[in-house]
């Protein structure tokens, strides 16, 4: 089950309430609905743990800005969950099996959290990140969980919500007491997640697009703050690849998310331009 959370200044529109720190001008996407429970993402149990799990573009449907993310706590046993490092990067993998885990994860995979993963109470819990992640909403979204030393318990450990996505195995995790484990085992149960959305830059995007489509070029030097007379501006795929020199002929793109960009030397700022 997905749900939208579309939150604005005056009001929340959505089928339950969200608990705080959820801000406003944001869009919070809720994967999985399952009421199994087990010690993942993070298991205490342990000295160390490691998880890593896929979330479908399909399920998600959003390109933009994430900003932060929330797991269902279902028991907190009063712990901590400290040394925590969460990395995010696009794939076209929809399945995981038995195998290699990076555990240095090098690029493209980028770090988004790198501290304490709040276990207040029960219930949604969530981090912001100091730099939002991009998603392009072109791949499938792989979220990289390293459980750094903290001393096992050997006994309790907090418990998560899950959603079971048999027959595709979408997660695989492992545990050690002596080092990061460097490879997971292959599992269906995959964490109930929301992840959060800014909102800003997406309105922007959209009246980048209303102004090409009304051939007013010009009116993106306010945009830009650029008041090169004349300026011409090109258009970027979510990878820098040029997609097209002249912005007006924006009605043969397809679906999706590019950059505009001056084609003037020494001016590197862009926007997002959303194609829908």
């Amino acid at each position: 089950m997905i749900k939208k959370l579309i939150l604005s200044t005056a009001f929340l529109v959505s089928i339950h309430i969200v608990p705080l720190p959820i801000k406003a001008n944001q869009i919070w996407i809720e994967i999985g609905n399952g009421t199994g429970v087990e010690y993942w993402p993070f298991c205490r149990y342990f000295n160390y743990s490691i998880w890593e799990g896929i979330y479908l573009q399909s399920e998600i449907d959003r390109a933009g800005d994430i900003i932060g993310m929330g797991f269902h706590t279902w028991a907190t046993f009063g712990l901590t969950i400290e040394s925590v490092k969460i990395y995010m990067r696009e794939t076209t993998a929809t399945t995981l099996s038995d195998g290699l885990i990076p555990n240095s994860p090098p690029e493209p995979w980028v770090l988004v959290w790198n501290g304490e993963w709040p276990n207040l109470d029960t219930g949604w819990n969530y981090i912001f990140f100091p730099t939002p992640f991009y998603y392009s909403n072109e791949g499938n979204l792989l979220i990289l969980i390293i459980k750094g030393f903290q001393v096992g318990t050997h006994g309790n450990s907090p418990m998560w919500y899950y959603t079971s996505t048999s027959p595709n195995f979408r997660v695989r995790r492992n545990v050690s007491d002596a080092r990061i484990p460097g490879s997971g085992y292959a599992s269906y149960n995959r964490p109930n997640i929301r992840l959060g959305f800014s909102e800003t830059g997406i309105k922007e995007g959209k009246e980048i697009r209303k102004q090409l489509l009304l051939g007013r070029e010009k009116n993106f030097e306010k945009i830009f703050n650029f008041s090169a007379r004349n300026a011409k501006f090109r258009i970027y795929d979510a990878f820098g690849k040029m997609i097209l020199e002249d912005c007006l002929l924006v009605k043969r793109l397809p679906k999706g998310i590019y950059f505009l960009l001056p084609a003037t030397d020494g001016y590197r700022k862009n926007k997002k331009l959303i194609v829908y």
